[in-house]
């Protein structure tokens, strides 16, 4: 997706609308133990053990060899692998605990100490006998989709039936080796103090950023079981998403682990700033941005409606443009007019180019040539909307971003230009929640679940990732803006 110079039609996009689906918070199995949340449902089609449940080890990691899942395992990677679950989430803890091997002493000064209660499996039909010995579990309702760290036996377990093999199926296997990333960050929290005096959702979000470090060692090829691409980062992103709590869920709730664009924060702060980041949680936390309903947001679900949402967006963003101009020395000029057309009955033009129906549906792109902004309004608009009311104005707010470069001068269509146009909807959005020195305050704010259907939007679109960016690349420049300054933004055009 982008904009429309007067010489060519830029790309027009489709949704696919697979990747929206979220889960409730499942709250954890025990006050003192860090937990996952639900996976998403559906029956799991990936193999996953016996169901007999009890405990895996992955050996000595201090041999040249160590041991393996299986003999036969084959690299991890995307959905649907080959690799049962539990031969997934134990590699993972053979590569996670390798890493930490090397990065404990760095980032902590003394030596990591290996999980010693080991890794425990277990499903629906795990014997009470055969649960991970974790003090309040008494059945398998305690832990049942989820994936946990135990401080009392120092030891991680996870279903492997109703959690990971489910997640692999939508996310990949290296989906799944995140959430055991997760836990074994909880485990340097035990081994560092934090895991007692962080506030539940910092301590989740810290976990996160941990993980987030150790992708990025797979990615520089640190695993001898796991390989990552963009393909895989973008399945990460759509994975933090499905696990995120409930909009409007309290973040003071012991049980809060964050909303789906504080949890792929977490793992932007790891991946880019790396493992000292993560640690310094506990002096610099992390802005939080999930929020509890207020009366009103909670009887609407804290959505507008296109109609309601798009009247008070439009001149927002005009006054938001104006502003942020002005803060340059510069003059806005505003958009000429916004249109939103049906694709089956109207003639979708731009300049002297004519869009055919085909390339009309689910279209949104600003036209330098007529300075207008032109929408889908009988396809492209509904479809966002249920996402979210915010999955609508953030692609709007895209469009102004494209308008302004254009008053810049800037009117190629290239990766560059896009990632701007979403690190400059994140500033935007970053002037909603968190407030600016550009204006005294829009005639919008945003609700609890906004920024999660932003990012959401990111991956439902279809788009070419050599010009527009993969969700993972547009989510952390949208996060950027969120969390930066125009500054910031205009790095990317470098």
């Amino acid at each position: 997706m982008g904009r429309v110079t007067g010489r060519a039609i830029a790309v027009v996009v489709g949704l696919a609308l697979s990747v929206t689906a979220c889960t409730s918070s499942a709250g954890e199995p025990d006050a003192s133990v860090r937990s996952t949340e639900d996976a998403p449902g559906g029956d799991a089609s990936t193999p996953s053990g016996d169901g007999e449940g009890g405990q895996m080890r992955p050996g000595d990691l201090d041999v040249d060899e160590p041991i393996r899942p299986t003999d036969d395992i084959s690299v991890m990677g995307g959905a649907g692998g080959p690799n049962s679950a539990d031969d997934v989430m134990l590699a993972a803890a053979v590569s996670v605990q390798e890493f930490w091997v090397r990065a404990f002493p760095d980032t902590y000064g003394t030596d990591f100490e290996e999980v010693d209660g080991g890794f425990w499996t277990y499903g629906p039909d795990t014997p009470r006998g055969s649960l991970p010995p974790c003090e309040g579990i008494q059945s398998y309702d305690d832990v049942a989709q989820n994936a946990f760290y135990c401080p009392d036996g120092d030891l991680i377990a996870w279903d492997s039936e109703a959690l990971v093999a489910p997640h692999i199926d939508e996310f990949g296997e290296f989906g799944a080796a995140i959430i055991m990333a997760h836990e074994m960050g909880h485990a340097v929290q035990a081994r560092t103090g934090d895991f007692d005096t962080l506030p539940g959702v910092i301590a989740e979000l810290q976990a996160d950023c941990f993980a987030g470090a150790w992708i990025a060692d797979v990615v520089d090829g640190g695993s001898d079981d796991f390989e990552a691409d963009i393909e895989e980062l973008d399945l990460a992103v759509a994975g933090q998403i499905s696990i995120r709590d409930d909009p409007g869920f309290d973040p003071d709730d012991p049980a809060a682990h964050g909303s789906g664009f504080d949890r792929v924060s977490g793992l932007a702060d790891g991946i880019f700033e790396g493992t000292d980041r993560c640690a310094g949680y506990a002096e610099e936390p992390p802005v939080v941005t999930e929020a509890a309903f207020d009366p009103e947001d909670a009887a609407s679900g804290g959505d507008l409606s296109p109609d309601d949402l798009l009247e008070l967006l439009l001149p927002d963003l005009e006054d938001f443009y104006t502003a942020l101009f002005a803060s340059e020395g510069q003059e806005w000029d505003p958009v000429d007019d916004v249109i939103f057309f049906d694709p089956s009955t109207d003639d979708v033009r731009c300049g002297s180019s004519r869009l055919t129906e085909a390339e009309a549906e689910f279209a949104i792109f600003y036209c330098g040539a007529d300075d207008t902004v032109q929408v889908d309004g009988a396809g492209l608009v509904p479809a966002l909307q249920e996402i979210g009311d915010f999955a609508v104005g953030a692609e709007v707010a895209r469009q102004w971003a494209f308008a302004a470069q254009a008053r810049n001068g800037l009117t190629e269509n290239s990766r560059e230009s896009s990632l701007n146009a979403d690190c400059l909807t994140g500033l935007y959005a970053g002037d909603l929640f968190l407030g600016s020195d550009l204006r005294e305050g829009g005639v919008l704010s945003l609700s609890p679940g906004d920024l999660d259907e932003a990012i959401i939007s990111f991956l439902a679109v279809d788009g070419d990732d050599e010009q527009s960016g993969s969700a993972f690349e547009r989510s952390d420049a949208f996060r950027i803006g969120f969390l930066g300054d125009l500054a910031q933004c205009d790095a990317l055009l470098e």
